[in-house]
């Protein structure tokens, strides 16, 4: 069942709209918990399709975190740092979203223990952003990187693995390299098929 306010029913955006103004102060003591608060509002904001209301609340949850860490690199940024890269991507920024995601990479590759998961997703949605901006070539050759980790990975990651594969076929189709193209779509169909 849907929340009530005032006898009517209210969705899950009026209901993060409500609560966004009062996380400054409910937690201005707490400058890592509000940093946490709006970068998960900001990601769920993000997976609804509510880009424009997620950025200012990822934009400042990086900032928070940023005068938390002083410059050592934390997982909570690199977080950060890859859902604003997520957003700026969606609406249209691409290379904004590029040099966000290169950031995020570099923080998830100096993190111990190395999460190689995070930077290979992290390089997926890099290429898409380079593919964006019509770097075709360039974005092939990085869908390829992920794509062939990825099967280094084994059974688990074969979803994953299956995109990378469609992303390159269509980024060498746009290239007008029809019969790599051809061979991607036939190995991600082979993917998805075992997946």
């Amino acid at each position: 069942p849907k929340p009530t306010e005032g006898g009517r029913d209210i969705t899950a955006v009026e209901a993060i709209d409500a609560t966004i103004p009062r996380i400054d102060s409910s937690f201005a003591h707490s400058p890592d918990l509000r940093a946490a608060i709006k970068n998960t509002l900001g990601s769920t904001l993000h997976d609804m399709g509510q880009y424009q209301r997620a950025r200012p609340l990822l934009e400042d949850a990086l900032r928070l975190l940023t005068a938390l860490d002083h410059g050592v690199p934390s997982r909570e940024r690199a977080d950060a740092i890859y859902n604003l890269a997520g957003v700026e991507n969606e609406i249209g920024s691409s290379v904004r979203a590029e040099s966000l995601y290169v950031q995020a990479i570099a923080m998830y590759g100096a993190l111990r223990p190395v999460d190689s998961v995070d930077i290979y997703r992290g390089m997926n949605n890099l290429a898409t952003s380079i593919h964006a901006q019509g770097r075709l070539a360039e974005a092939a050759a990085l869908y390829g990187r992920v794509a062939a980790w990825l099967a280094r990975r084994g059974i688990s990651q074969r979803p994953s693995r299956t995109v990378a594969l469609i992303n390159q076929a269509t980024a060498l189709a746009e290239m007008g390299q029809y019969r790599e193209a051809e061979l991607g779509y036939i190995l991600a169909d082979c993917g998805a098929k075992l997946a």
